[in-house]
């Protein structure tokens, strides 16, 4: 678990516990950190075969190979996964 998913269910917790008006604040946080945690989980890109191409999984912008070394999308800053690909 990395550091924003520690972050997210904390607040989550935190939420069940708290007033009403702390809870309407913490709602708004949990969205923007659950963002974050999604953008920072590595997701595999999405790959065509006919055109030999990947694209980002979360925006579907073409991945360029010079890219591929930082593990991120250059158009979202999705992190990408690629464990598996040639």
């Amino acid at each position: 678990m990395n550091k924003y998913q520690e972050a997210l269910d904390f607040l989550r917790n935190k939420a069940k516990t708290s007033s009403k008006s702390d809870y309407e604040i913490l709602l708004f946080h949990l969205d923007v950190i659950e963002e974050l945690v999604d953008k920072a989980t590595p997701n595999k890109p999405i790959y065509n075969e006919e055109i030999d191409e990947y694209r980002c999984k979360q925006c579907g912008h073409l991945v360029i190979e010079g890219w591929r070394a930082k593990n991120y999308c250059s158009n979202c800053g999705q992190a990408l996964d690629w464990s598996d690909e040639k």
